[in-house]
């Protein structure tokens, strides 16, 4: 998973997971499909759960 990374910032992230004190957790991402879109609606606001899954 580490060698995957190409970008410059991926060395420190790489160094902060490494010597971390703490093993990595890996946690999912739950993500709608791109593209998605809705029709904007004026006064209303999405809000769901932090804990949704």
């Amino acid at each position: 998973m580490l060698g995957a990374a190409t970008s410059p910032r991926d060395e420190s992230l790489r160094y902060i997971l490494r010597n971390s004190d703490h093993r990595f957790i890996h946690r999912p991402l739950f993500v709608l499909p791109a593209p998605h879109t809705w029709e904007h609606v004026p006064g209303v606001t999405l809000l769901v759960p932090a804990t949704a899954s």
